[in-house]
């Protein structure tokens, strides 16, 4: 039954107290315990339902996704060389062919998708790719959601799938005519015959596609920025389709797809200074001046190091550590800027390029100084940033910014490396919004034509401030994964993290931020709006880890009001962790999660809650719980019966807690017959902490 979970939802309790009364009668009669009364087929359902959603969550996104919804029914055929004549938004008729790698064809939704998005643009697009994911004959899978045209990913592999629409005055410049050296036979209707003809016949194979895309993609024509129209920089005649329009019948790889060549390495001659600022830690200092020299091949760079206070035994050591290393040394004692330490260092340097790097870096990758250089010496690229690991590990670290609603966000972070995440967001060089000024290079002309770093923004987001310029100037951002270095994060200055000043500091230099760039609020083209806003992993929208979070909260006023406690539950409280809020006028949020079930019954019938007694007793919370798939509990009870989605998560206002000690208990109620069972998780949290088991 499709909407199981809503109707149940809605009828539960009507449903319950008439199916009650009726089998309760029954079940008294035979002597059985009231608690093992059959389920309802609704209440069924809805449990299937739900687990469905946890197993299979791009099928929930299809299901709730209004544009899936608007092309359900829609039907579409076409084959590789058809041709389309499409009206945009100044009555312009344009021709685009369809090109087709093997193994594609075009979703149901292809048309439309196609024809509404160029009947509202006033450009011809060189040429118009979208999303794509995968049917095998059976269920449609491994969704690809894409970001906006991306150079630097395209060099890397064919990102924009197997299915584009090709302007048709750019193909036949592309491909040429057959028939040009051919008398009588160059008129119009013979060349276009003669383009069709290779696009259905030569252009299939996934490597010939490939090397046709990159011809066709050297027409893209940059565009200036407008910030009416920030959707149209920085190329405004590629068109990114954020739908399914196309499938595969297998998923492809990016390795599939892959150049096979590696970006071509900076010349020689283009000189790096490479700025580091520091404060007081001369031992983290000398591990990244060592692990630079020690480790770079690079043979044009100079360090400046610049101090704004050591103690006087630090800048004894630092001094030291300049004569052995050869590096310049600036000593300016003053407040911690991070933007005026490195603009001071900036005007006292002259090379080509600069390289912003924190001292409490060491390099893992030999050769990053020149696949860096090489992407900050093209004329279109403004920043680029290396991948940062956290320090001694595989963990992710840094692996490009993305602008979404909550503000400026570091994906994946602290995933693991060794593994190809998502279409290869941490093996691939890509374009992103914006990288990290932890280790981030910029050809000096263009950093002073967009501006030194801001100095109003002290310590964070300063660099987002800067690649965000960098993008008003016309260049784009390159996200250098095969650059890496490890990163132990903020050692001279503390992390931010650390304290209400802190992160209050830091909220209000995120507003300071957005108050420079309005536009740029929540606009990320290198990051698809299919994709969920609030998690580190790449999940479709709609399966959001943390929707209907807004939990029911009951105030229970007499301790006695718990229900004794009962060996048939098995739970545990597996984590709970404070959420800074977001915003100044936001609120400060804990997350717990864990998993519970009763032995020995059907799982099914359960409603589960955590209480928390405070610890004088003159309080007790309950709230209400969200269900989670665990597949380790399966594995760890088997024989146990449904306790499929025996995982649980909450997530509750900070205030509600207060900085009170509060006990943890957990409550399965039975959603037929009423029946409580609780038991006590031996478990205590206090400021969003556990602090005792």
């Amino acid at each position: 039954m499709k909407n199981a979970k809503a109707f149940l939802k809605k009828n539960k309790e009507k449903l319950i107290r008439g199916y009650i009364s009726l089998r309760y009668r029954e079940l008294s009669k035979k002597g059985e315990e009231l608690h093992k009364m059959p389920l309802f087929k609704e209440c069924e359902e809805a449990w299937e339902e739900e687990l469905y959603d946890w197993l299979y969550p791009y099928e929930y996104w299809i299901e709730n996704d209004e544009w899936e919804e608007r092309v359900s029914k829609d039907s579409f055929a076409a084959s590789s060389g058809d041709e389309f004549e499409i009206v945009n938004k100044a009555g312009k008729k344009i021709s685009y062919v369809l090109a087709m790698a093997e193994d594609y064809s075009c979703a149901g939704g292809f048309k439309t998708a196609v024809y509404e998005c160029l009947r509202d643009m006033d450009k011809a697009p060189v040429f118009i790719y979208g999303d794509e994911d995968v049917f095998d004959g059976f269920e449609r899978k491994d969704p690809y959601f894409k970001p906006d045209y991306s150079p630097e990913l395209l060099e890397q592999f064919c990102y924009v799938g197997g299915a584009v629409l090709i302007r048709k005055d750019i193909l036949q410049k592309v491909l040429g005519s057959e028939t040009d050296d051919k008398p009588g036979t160059d008129t119009e209707e013979n060349s276009d015959s003669s383009v069709i003809k290779k696009i259905k016949k030569d252009r299939l194979r996934k490597g010939e596609f490939y090397d046709l895309i990159k011809e066709v993609s050297k027409y893209a024509e940059e565009a200036i920025f407008n910030e009416e129209d920030i959707k149209a920089h920085l190329y405004k005649n590629v068109l990114h389709i954020p739908h399914i329009i196309s499938r595969s019948k297998k998923r492809t790889s990016p390795s599939e797809w892959e150049n096979g060549s590696s970006v071509s390495k900076s010349s020689p001659d283009a000189s790096i200074d490479i700025i580091i600022p520091t404060k007081d830690h001369p031992n983290v200092l000398e591990t990244c001046i060592d692990s630079i020299n020690g480790k770079s091949n690079y043979g044009y760079y100079h360090i400046t190091v610049i101090d704004n206070g050591s103690s006087e035994g630090a800048r004894l050591q630092n001094q030291k550590l300049s004569r052995e290393y050869g590096f310049d040394y600036i000593y300016d004692p003053q407040p911690f800027n991070y933007s005026r330490m490195n603009n001071i260092a900036i005007r006292k340097t002259s090379a080509k390029l600069v390289l912003l790097l924190n001292d409490d870096t060491e390099v893992i990758t030999a050769d990053f100084l020149e696949r860096m250089a090489a992407y900050a010496l093209r004329p279109e690229v403004g920043a680029v940033g290396a991948k940062l690991l956290f320090a001694n590990t595989n963990k992710i670290q840094h692996a490009g910014v993305t602008n979404l609603a909550v503000g400026p966000s570091h994906k994946l972070l602290e995933a693991d490396d060794e593994k190809e995440h998502y279409f290869g967001v941490n093996k691939y060089d890509r374009n992103v919004f914006s990288v990290t000024g932890a280790c981030m290079m910029i050809e000096r002309r263009k950093l002073e034509k967009a501006g030194l770093l801001n100095e109003d923004l002290a310590v964070a987001y300063n660099d987002i401030d800067l690649c965000i310029r960098l993008y008003e100037a016309g260049y784009r951002s390159v996200q250098c994964n095969r650059a890496v270095l490890y990163h132990y994060e903020s050692l001279t200055r503390g992390a931010d993290e650390g304290s209400g000043d802190k992160w209050k500091r830091l909220l209000e230099e995120k507003e300071k931020l957005y108050d420079r760039h309005p536009w740029a609020r929540g606009f990320d083209p290198f990051y698809n709006p299919n994709l969920i806003d609030n998690s580190a992993d790449y999940l479709p929208a709609a399966k959001d880890c943390t929707r209907d979070t807004d939990a029911f909260c009951e105030l229970l006023e007499k301790p006695e009001s718990l229900p004794a406690d009962s060996l048939m539950i098995k739970a545990r409280l597996d984590r709970a962790q404070s959420q800074r809020r977001n915003t100044s006028e936001g609120k400060d949020f804990i997350w717990m999660d864990g998993w519970g079930f009763a032995r020995g019954c059907d799982n099914r019938r359960f409603d589960k809650s955590l209480c928390f007694t405070r610890e004088d007793k003159k309080e007790i919370l309950r709230y209400e719980l969200f269900a989670t798939y665990r597949k380790d509990i399966i594995r760890a009870f088997p024989g146990e019966d449904h306790i499929d989605l025996s995982g649980f998560y909450l997530r509750i206002p900070a205030d509600d807690l207060g900085d009170h000690e509060w006990h943890v208990s957990i409550m399965m109620t039975d959603i037929m017959s009423g029946k409580m069972l609780c038991r006590d998780l031996k478990t205590v949290v206090q400021n969003g902490m556990i602090v005792s088991r």
